[in-house]
């Protein structure tokens, strides 16, 4: 939907479930609703938002589609877990290639994340190598 601005140009303006969709994205990327907590139902959004339920679910829709929810049954879709299947390089200065055993990516405990103050949900780089004595 376009609407004119004050200065007689056409503002674009984000359609209703965009606003929806990027409303919840970003409170998913921000931790305040965590994995597995379930988000409204589309009709409960449509009331909130005063939007027809198929914008409602139009913006589940997408936020499934990006994985960022799953299906929750009738009480409403739930916040996905993250999932990290990326590829990863890392290089170390004065670490020769193929000295790395093994590595594992992990969540870094609750209590730890915030004694080294990043966000709760962090993970964490372990790199396995055998040093020559």
């Amino acid at each position: 939907m376009n609407t004119p601005s004050s200065a007689g140009r056409v503002a674009a303006r984000k359609p209703p479930y965009e606003v929806i969709a990027t409303h919840f994205r970003e409170r998913i990327q921000r931790g305040v609703l965590k994995p597995g907590e379930r988000i409204p139902s589309a009709g409960q959004i449509a009331q909130t938002w005063r939007v027809a339920t198929r914008t409602a679910d139009r913006a589940i829709q997408q936020l499934l589609e990006e994985g960022l929810l799953t299906g929750g049954g009738p009480g409403g879709p739930v916040v996905a877990t993250a999932n990290r299947r990326e590829a990863v390089t890392v290089v170390l200065d004065g670490l020769p290639a193929g000295m790395v055993d093994s590595m594992e990516l992990t969540d870094i405990d609750p209590a730890v994340a915030e004694r080294l103050g990043v966000r709760s949900g962090s993970s964490v780089l372990i790199l396995h190598f055998t040093v020559a004595s």
